[in-house]
């Protein structure tokens, strides 16, 4: 069950949930360009290594195509004044276009194509970089700001910021590493398509909800571990639902399944608060 493929494609999406904590808790925004930014990734670093590149020259444009991403929802929410919501579907709704554009509409064969990330261990070391970066970042003054955004504006414009600069920041650093992570995550997979991010920001959100519910986030080490063990458990579920020597619930079945569990989640989260304060 828990083979070295499930952790192949179980670390990546670490970094994920992450950043999706970032948007929806910090930011205090339900990004739908995540979805589209994971696709991204992956579409890029396929058809840039395809084509000759480096490892290193297609992260590189990964991460600065997935932040454009993040800008251009930015600004869309504080320039043309649209609900965050809506605007994240925009991007993500025209990311669809552009990362089928980029490989096609068919479902792309990995078999027989060689990538750096194609172990355990590089895939580790990666999302682990990843993973250091954003610490740092969130000690750093820029980080402490991008905490303060959705609890007390007035901190940000005291110091000399711009709220809207610290969201746009935020936006463009998580969709940057989504798209990251994305492009890690295709290289673990057998074959893929230019849709291969639907559903990211969904799974991330019950993965995050999970392990808030195990692991309160008061500091930085215990957002790390909370959203590990979110995502950890959460991909647990999934696999023992679709896993043949399990349950054997047919892959079709996968969003419902998904909808059911936020629904479940959701009722676990109530009956605990109602525990808590009957006991009192």
């Amino acid at each position: 069950m828990f083979d070295q493929i499930f952790f192949m494609q179980f670390i990546p999406f670490i970094t994920v949930t992450i950043c999706v904590y970032l948007c929806l808790r910090y930011l205090d925004i339900a990004d739908m360009t995540c979805d589209g930014s994971f696709s991204l990734g992956a579409a890029l670093m396929y058809s840039s290594v395809t084509k000759g590149f480096g490892i290193v020259e297609s992260a590189f444009l990964v991460a600065i195509l997935g932040a454009m991403a993040g800008f251009f929802t930015a600004f869309l929410i504080k320039r043309i004044k649209i609900n965050p919501l809506l605007a994240g579907i925009i991007t993500l709704t025209g990311l669809g276009s552009i990362n089928t554009i980029i490989v096609g509409e068919n479902v792309i064969d990995l078999t027989k194509s060689h990538f750096c990330f194609n172990n355990l261990n590089a895939i580790l070391i990666a999302t682990c970089v990843l993973i250091v970066f954003l610490m740092i970042f969130l000690k750093s003054p820029y980080g402490q700001m991008l905490k303060a955004y959705s609890q007390n504006q007035n901190i940000i414009t005291n110091v000399g910021a711009k709220p809207s600069t610290v969201m746009t920041i935020g936006l463009m650093l998580s969709n940057s590493l989504i798209a990251l992570s994305g492009a890690i995550f295709m290289q673990t997979e057998s074959s893929f398509s230019a849709g291969i991010g639907n559903g990211t920001v969904i799974a991330s959100i019950i993965a995050l909800i999970i392990g808030e519910n195990l692991i309160k986030c008061t500091n930085i080490i215990r957002l790390v571990s909370s959203c590990i063990i979110g995502t950890f458990i959460y991909k647990c579920i999934m696999l023992f639902v679709t896993h043949e020597n399990f349950v054997g619930v047919s892959k079709v079945y996968n969003n419902l399944i998904i909808a059911l569990l936020i629904v479940m989640v959701f009722v676990l989260n109530d009956f605990k608060k109602y525990l808590a304060k009957k006991y009192k």
